[in-house]
């Protein structure tokens, strides 16, 4: 088997909610991936070991096929927490579903029973309303450099690649996109998104776009 094709490997211990990377076949995260996956660890430290499994393999199926590994590539990941234990495969690939937005698009990676694992895309001039969301958490990471956020009790920022922010239940925020390229999100929602859960607080927003399976 040629070596661009032989499966790629990730192993980590979460001992204390810290990742420690244990194993790393072929360095699959030797790539700009490295922030996002350990933001899925550390901020959804408070998910089941299973939880967390899948949303990290959504993340890393899309991180891999998006640095140039063919579709269909073998991925596998363990996470080991105590006696607990997730071990399991996929296949290097695109989002499993893209739902376009009036402000641009999400990717959506994983979703289990419990949480959601989604990529936000803004196009240029994209705006995300000021809302807020009745019984879901977000914990968000931005992934780009020129994103316009607020949120009640914090001013209008840029906020810079890397910046980390969680919105708990009942807290309103919003972004704007006021560069000329596409500024990226991932977002961890608790439970997973369902649009039926959205406030919009400003009354010229468009409604928030659907289907959305039900919960």
């Amino acid at each position: 088997m040629s070596a661009a094709l032989l499966p790629l490997r990730l192993a980590f211990r979460l001992d204390d909610d810290r990742p420690h990377l244990v194993e790393d076949s072929h360095q699959i995260l030797a790539l700009d991936g490295a922030a996002p996956w350990r933001f899925l660890l550390v901020h959804g430290a408070d998910l089941t070991l299973a939880d967390r499994g899948s949303l990290l393999l959504g993340l890393l199926r899309l991180l891999r096929h998006e640095a140039g590994d063919p579709p269909g590539r073998e991925l596998h990941l363990i996470l080991q927490q105590g006696e607990a234990r997730f071990d399991q495969g996929t296949s290097v690939g695109p989002p499993a579903e893209i739902e376009p937005k009036w402000w641009g698009s999400v990717d959506v990676l994983a979703e289990t029973a419990r949480a959601g694992l989604y990529r936000l895309n803004l196009s240029p001039g994209g705006r995300i309303p000021t809302h807020l969301h009745r019984e879901m958490d977000e914990s968000e990471l931005v992934l780009t450099d020129r994103l316009i956020g607020w949120s009640t009790g914090r001013p209008t920022a840029v906020l810079a690649r890397g910046h980390a922010v969680r919105w708990p239940r009942g807290l309103a925020h919003g972004y704007q996109n006021d560069s000329g390229q596409i500024q990226r999100i991932l977002c961890i929602d608790r439970p997973p998104f369902d649009a039926r859960d959205e406030v919009l607080l400003e009354p010229d927003a468009p409604a928030p776009a659907g289907p959305w399976p039900a919960p």
